[in-house]
C-alpha cells in the first residue's frame, strides 16, 4: 500500500466497479500499530488511511481461494483475507460489531 489501504481499495474498487467490506478485526497489524491501538493512540482511520505500508492488496475469485493459499504456503509467503467484493460500489470498513 503506499497511499494506505483505504486510498489503494478505494482505486480497486472505482476501477473494478464493485465495491469491498473489510472486516477491520482481521487486518494484521503491524507490532507498531498494534501498540498504537492497544494505548489508543491511533483509531481505525489512522491505520486505513496511513500509507507507506508496503503490503499487498489482491482479489481471488472464490473458486481459486484454494490454490493461493496452497501457493502462498509453498513459498512462505503469509496471507490474509481481510474481506469481501461486493456489488455495491464502494468500500467499507466494518469493526467487529458490523459497523
Amino acid at each position: 500500500m503506499s497511499d494506505g489501504l483505504a486510498a489503494d481499495l478505494g482505486h480497486i474498487c472505482r476501477q473494478s466497479q464493485c465495491g469491498a467490506e473489510i472486516a477491520l478485526n482481521a487486518l494484521p497489524l503491524s507490532d507498531a500499530a498494534r501498540v498504537m491501538r492497544h494505548k489508543a493512540t491511533a483509531d481505525w482511520f489512522d491505520i486505513i488511511a496511513g500509507g507507506d505500508d508496503y503490503e499487498l492488496a489482491f482479489t481471488v475469485p472464490p473458486e481459486a481461494e484454494g490454490k493461493v493459499i496452497s501457493i502462498a504456503k509453498e513459498v512462505g509467503v503469509t496471507i490474509s483475507q481481510i474481506g469481501i467484493i461486493t456489488e455495491v460500489k464502494s468500500p467499507r470498513f466494518l469493526d467487529g460489531d458490523g459497523a
